[in-house]
């Protein structure tokens, strides 16, 4: 992952997030957005703060690992 997208976003007073498995819809006074998620892809919403992290499988993290032994 990116570190930009390490950081927490902010969610403003007034804006309604509302995220599932397919994805993630903000809602606010100028109108609404909605996004498609990845599957490979978690969405966290605690004290106003959204914060994104990549889900690893454990064939994907053997991948990776196989593929950092190679290099």
């Amino acid at each position: 992952m990116s570190r930009v997208a390490k950081n927490p976003v902010t969610v403003p007073a007034g804006v309604e997030v509302k995220f599932g498995t397919e994805a993630l819809v903000i809602k606010g006074k100028n109108g609404e957005l909605a996004f498609p998620l990845h599957s490979d892809v978690a969405i966290e919403l605690n004290d106003g703060k959204l914060t994104f992290a990549a889900k690893m499988t454990v064939s994907r993290q053997r991948y990776v690992r196989y593929c950092s032994c190679i290099s």
